[in-house]
């Protein structure tokens, strides 16, 4: 369905867009052919006396439970830390339902990017092209490792067939020479 007229450039209440299948409810299309940005979705909290700590615009990610509850499975949360001119600052985090409730997973601020910060027992792993385990944090065990999925002490790193496990003291467990 395609939606034109006079009038409809400015919506003063909510909106609701509805459809009985899987197409896309909302498309946002630039045909502008330069190399700048568009389309663009601008969240706009136009607020006549802002003040430090706002909260701003939600993405959030709604879908029913098997009782038939809706359910916020994932939220993307913007806020307006420091309003004051020049010095203003903003923090986005990324919210993820976990066994019930909403567990932030990543915060970005002013003055960190942060991981799991509420401290809920969810590990971070980044693959490499030939390690699934190139770097991996376990969370519920407050262990790194570097080559290997399950880190057996503060920091594990693997190999091949060669172990360093750092834990207060140093320990070389494999067979080959280890260099830093």
């Amino acid at each position: 369905t395609k939606v034109t007229g006079q009038g409809l450039e400015t919506l003063s209440d909510g909106v609701t867009i509805t459809t009985a299948d899987n197409t896309d409810q909302l498309t946002l299309t630039s045909t502008d052919a330069d190399g700048n940005e568009g389309p663009v979705l601008n969240l706009y909290r136009n607020s006549a006396s802002p003040a430090d700590d706002d909260n701003g615009p939600r993405i959030k990610f709604i879908g029913k439970n098997d009782a038939g509850q809706d359910v916020e499975y994932t939220r993307l949360r913007f806020n307006i830390s420091d309003v004051t001119d020049g010095t203003e600052d903003g923090n986005l985090d990324l919210a993820v339902m976990t066994n019930g409730s909403l567990q932030n997973v990543f915060k970005f601020d002013s003055a960190e990017t942060a991981f799991n910060d509420g401290s809920v027992d969810r590990d971070f792993r980044v693959e490499g092209n030939g390690d699934a385990n190139l770097l991996k944090l376990d969370a519920g065990n407050d262990r790194v490792g570097i080559g290997v999925a399950a880190p057996l002490a503060k920091f594990h790193v693997v190999q091949g067939d060669a172990a360093i496990l750092f834990t207060n003291t140093f320990t070389n467990v494999g067979h080959t020479a280890c260099h830093f």
